[in-house]
């Protein structure tokens, strides 16, 4: 006897005992849960190599960060509602009211510097001007003026007073209060010296302790965003709006779509879930103990999560519970289907004894299905385990959840379930006439039953005509999937919800979400700052002749990218050594005089005596030399920098892309310095694309220890290591198609797509194995290749066509969802899965036929057996 046999044997011999002890350990294990740690925090840079650009970073902050790690600034911005201006005497006033209601909030003053003035912006500095006060920088210029003496001052002034010190203040010039620098807190368009915009931006600056780089910040600096983000919420006085763009303000706001996107799609998917259960199972009893199992299996996998210390991510916490609904739905399909199979199969086949016992069907089943569950748990479990080897924690997490629920979900299928089933099945027996055993849906023949028989069809027709036209599409989808593009962003924020959904009674009527369109705002028109401000950090002989030379080179190659924001309009958007010489050299008449001496060949741009122009710099203009050109203690010069704004509407990818052209233009040539480009957009590139490298890797490794898994494993207990082999190619086939698809529609491949590829293998195994390992044994019943055949689509097609259902349900429900994530993983893993379900259905049989054919046992029949699409002969149904 086989040891699944024995193991069913004792299942089905001792329910009781089996659930007593069953219910013991969900009690034991579920504690677990109480356990699971909080998701801890990760430092992105952690994930990849020391490269140049990283070692640049480090150096840039290093170097030449005006403040250190324990000071954080945000932008508050204002804008008009209606076509106003923001730079007129009562729109100013209002910000400076703002700015007191923020003081006045003990959550926000909590966090706020204390050794200068923490708030600063166009207000202030037109304020602080009306006093009579001049400084070079933005910080100096309010420094200590208390802001009821700065509402005093414009309170008095006039309008046209006002207006007179806007334009002063945003000339651009170096010697304009606050050195000209609040023109940089205006959009890129605006017009130096121009004395009305329509929005602007404010800086608060936080004391965020002692942290180290990339850490995370005390929960009271989010506390104190939340508030300021709470005071500015309905600010519209004189038509302004202010408003933050803040990673806390904009992911509470997408958290809250999330939230109403599943409270509208969870329902309607168990809607379906159920529908689709009823319409398989056609019974109560099935379709309650079926989701029971479902609970049993996630109090399990959430268990073991806290007791092996797996942190429950938004990861872990959305998509394994989902998997394993599916997973857990077809374990519990395939076992009842095959109860009822074997129920009215007869004690003795057809000789009219009538149908077996529940506790009899149930031990054959558990030994029909049994192996083909394993299979499924140990082949799915690898591949999901292969996340284990990649750079990013939660998809390490992710691997183990889900490997945990894969187990959890055959132990409790293969005791708990089958056990209840007998048992309640007696107890209905004793207490109420049961009717006569259902059949398994696709056993009884009709149109649904010639469907499931379109792949045995194919088989017997032109099996080799199928896998030529399989060959052709998986060879065109793995060109294409070649031909993808890796993409390093996706859409976060919640799309504005349609028409319909508005009209949805509550809770299920979505909010208004306006982070996309408020951050999209920023992006075309400000310069967010070193979030999309990227670096070109040149080091090595940084006072030779041609260095400047080498700079406007580089500012040529910015000035002509769509990438870099403010280039449109012509205007150098670098800030370098260069830009702040002219800037300042047009106000210091020695500067002026020693920059055009040094310009020998009359193209504005110096090309000798560089060392001496820096000095001069440093004497005049000390802050802003320093934020361009490194000088040590020695007073030499070690190297420079080229900060390049890039526009927020524009990728990762391509703002790399755009330092990179203006680096090589920076070093080309020129043997006597190095230019390297960073910057925060630069390293997120970098590490998307190495996990994006990282995951694709795993895809490739999980195929292959799968197939090898298989091969040896049908090896071992089959004795063909061919059978296993040609039960893993429709899943590598619809993966191909998958790719191929995402080329066609034109969508990158990113973490998310590539992640869908990876779970499409451990799901799409399920298909070909359960499929596989029937035909196995009915060819081995039956001895004849098409009764087995049609028996294995009809009957296990029948259980894989409840399976695929209800999974398929579940995920193809967010397409509704507002969030542009929860909906394109909803619709992308529904179309992988249909690739797997498909290719197992139709194509499986062809290869199965063919294999039988050159590898299979000797002794079988290829001769017609019973006409595709009738019933098996059975007992009455009821």
């Amino acid at each position: 006897m086989r040891g699944v046999d024995r193991f069913a044997a004792l299942v089905t011999g001792h329910t009781k005992a089996v659930i007593a002890v069953m219910l013991v350990l969900t009690v034991v294990v579920g504690y677990g849960a109480t356990m699971i740690p909080p998701t801890p925090p990760q430092d992105a840079t952690e994930m990849i190599d020391e490269t140049p650009e990283l070692v640049a970073i480090e150096y840039v902050i290093d170097r030449y960060a005006t403040e250190d790690h324990t000071v954080s600034t945000i932008r508050v911005y204002v804008r008009s509602t209606d076509g106003g201006d923001v730079l007129s005497r009562e729109s100013l006033l209002e910000s400076l009211r703002y700015q007191e209601a923020l003081y006045a909030d003990a959550t926000v003053s909590e966090t706020l510097l204390t050794d200068r003035a923490p708030v600063v912006g166009v207000a202030n500095v037109v304020a602080t001007a009306a006093i009579g006060r001049s400084e070079p920088t933005l910080v100096a210029q309010v420094g200590d003026v208390p802001l009821a003496d700065q509402i005093a001052a414009l309170e008095s002034a006039s309008e046209a007073d006002v207006e007179t010190l806007v334009a002063t203040v945003l000339s651009g010039r170096p010697d304009a209060p606050a050195g000209g620098e609040a023109v940089g807190l205006l959009p890129v368009d605006f017009v130096p010296g121009s004395t009305d915009a329509t929005a602007r931006a404010m800086l608060v600056s936080r004391d965020v302790g002692e942290i180290e780089l990339g850490a995370p910040f005390p929960e009271a600096v989010f506390d104190g965003e939340r508030r300021m983000a709470a005071i500015a919420d309905g600010r519209f006085a004189g038509g302004d709006e202010y408003f933050l763009t803040t990673n806390t303000v904009l992911f509470e706001e997408d958290a809250v779509a999330i939230d109403d996107s599943l409270l509208l799609v969870v329902p309607l998917a168990l809607l379906l879930i159920l529908l689709a259960l009823a319409i398989a199972y056609r019974d109560l009893l099935d379709i309650t103990l079926g989701l029971a199992g479902t609970a049993v299996v996630l109090v399990w996998t959430f268990g073991l999560m806290g007791w092996v210390g797996i942190p429950a991510d938004e990861f872990t916490s959305i998509v394994v519970p989902v998997l394993l609904i599916g997973l857990s739905i077809d374990y519990a399909i395939h076992t009842f289907m095959r109860h009822r199979e074997e129920r009215v199969r007869g004690v003795s086949g057809d000789d009219g004894s009538g149908p077996r016992s529940s506790r009899e069907a149930m031990r054959f089943s558990m030994a029909g299905v049994g192996l083909a569950l394993v299979w499924v748990t140990v082949t799915a479990g690898v591949g999901f385990l292969s996340n284990l080897t990649s750079d990013f924690e939660t998809l390490r997490n992710f691997g183990l959840a889900t490997s945990l629920g894969l187990a959890s979900a055959l132990i409790v299928f293969t005791t708990l379930i089958p056990a209840l089933k007998v048992e309640l099945d007696g107890v209905f027996s004793r207490f109420a006439r049961r009717a006569s055993p259902k059949k398994a849906i696709g056993t009884a023949g009709g149109v649904f039953g010639r469907v499931l028989s379109l792949g045995t069809v194919a088989a017997r027709r032109a099996p080799t005509l199928v896998i030529a036209l399989a060959l052709v599409t998986t060879g065109v989808g793995a060109y294409g999937g070649l031909q993808l593009e890796g993409s390093v962003d996706q859409e976060t924020f919640a799309d504005e919800p349609p028409a319909w959904m508005t009209n949805l009674p509550e809770p299920f009527k979505p909010g208004e979400y306006t982070a996309r369109e408020k951050l999209a705002f920023v992006d075309d028109r400000f310069t967010r700052g070193d979030d999309t401000t990227v670096f070109v950090l040149i080091e090595g002989a940084v006072t030779g002749d041609d260095v400047l030379e080498r700079i406007a080179a580089g500012e040529a190659v910015a000035a002509e990218s769509d990438a870099v924001l403010g280039s449109e309009d012509g205007r150098n958007p670098v800030a370098s050594p260069l830009s702040v010489l002219r800037s300042v050299a047009a106000v210091d008449p020695d500067l002026g005089a020693a920059f055009e001496a040094a310009d020998t060949d009359g193209n504005g741009v110096p090309d000798r005596d560089v060392a001496a122009l820096y000095d001069r710099l440093f004497a005049v203009a000390p802050e802003a030399a320093s934020g361009v050109i490194e000088r040590t203690e020695a007073g030499e010069y070690a190297s420079l920098l080229l900060s390049v704004p890039t526009s927020g509407a524009v990728d990762s990818r391509e703002a790399t892309a755009a330092i990179r052209d203006v680096s090589d233009a920076v070093d080309a040539d020129a043997d006597a310095i190095t230019a390297t480009p960073t910057g925060a957009r630069v390293i997120l590139s970098i590490t998307i694309a190495s996990l994006m490298n990282s995951v694709l890797v795993t895809l490739f490794v999980t195929l292959a220890v799968v197939i090898l898994l298989l091969t040896v494993g049908y090896r071992l207990a089959e004795g063909s290591a061919t059978l296993g082999f040609v039960t893993l190619l429709p899943v590598a086939f619809g993966v191909a198609w998958f790719f191929g698809t995402l080329w066609v529609l034109g969508i990158d491949l990113n973490l998310l797509t590539s992640v869908i590829a990876s779970i499409t293998v451990g799901l799409g195994v399920d298909y070909s194995i359960h499929l596989s390992e029937r035909y196995k044994q009915e060819l081995s019943r039956h001895g004849s290749v098409w009764e087995a055949m049609e028996t294995t689509t009809t009957g296990t097609g029948g259980a894989l066509v409840g399976g695929f259902a209800t999974t398929v349900a579940a995920f193809a429900t967010l397409a509704l969802a507002t969030s542009p994530g929860l909906q394109q993983f909803g619709i992308l893993i529904a179309l992988a899965l249909v690739y797997a379900f498909v290719s197992s259905l139709l194509l499986l049989p062809s290869l199965l036929a063919v294999w039988t054919r050159y590898f299979g046992p000797a002794d079988v029949s290829f001769e017609s057996g019973t006409p595709v699409g009738t019933p098996t002969p059975t007992a009455d149904d009821d």
